[in-house]
């Protein structure tokens, strides 16, 4: 890994929450246990370094997502693929830019589809972890060795 601070992953996970789907970062939050997730996705990745990437959000938050990056038609409520899709376009577009600023813009990463998977704490291997407040809810990422 390139010595990038906490803070500079910090911002890169900030940017694309905002940029991409127009949340509203507030700061550094705890990390969400099992039962404080809506939803999880994976993101493997493999190249310069290989691991996982973990998105968690907590409830509420794919919705948001949903509403701000598909709006779904009046009156009409996001079906659950809809979220999980949401989701895992988030950990897909995170996953590219977090690496880049954890590896350095030279490193170069294959990533493989992002996947839902059952909510879960993460692991005390987990090599990054943050945890981040927004005013839409809570959310984490973490990386996980190979």
């Amino acid at each position: 890994m390139s010595p990038a601070s906490t803070d500079d992953a910090l911002r890169t996970i900030a940017g694309v929450v905002g940029d991409l789907a127009f949340l509203t970062p507030l700061g550094v939050g705890p990390l969400l246990a099992a039962g404080e997730q809506e939803l999880a996705v994976h993101v493997a990745f493999r190249g310069s370094a290989s691991g996982t990437l973990v998105v968690a959000l907590a409830p509420g938050l794919a919705r948001a997502l949903v509403d701000n990056l598909a709006p779904p038609e009046p009156g009409c409520t996001p079906t659950a693929e809809d979220l999980a899709d949401a989701a895992k376009e988030l950990a897909n577009v995170l996953a590219g830019n977090l690496l880049a600023t954890l590896h350095g813009a030279q490193a170069e990463f294959q990533l493989g589809s992002p996947e839902l998977v059952p909510p879960a704490d993460l692991p005390a291997t987990a090599t990054f972890a943050i945890g981040l407040i927004l005013a839409e809810g809570g959310m984490m990422a973490g990386i996980l060795p190979a």
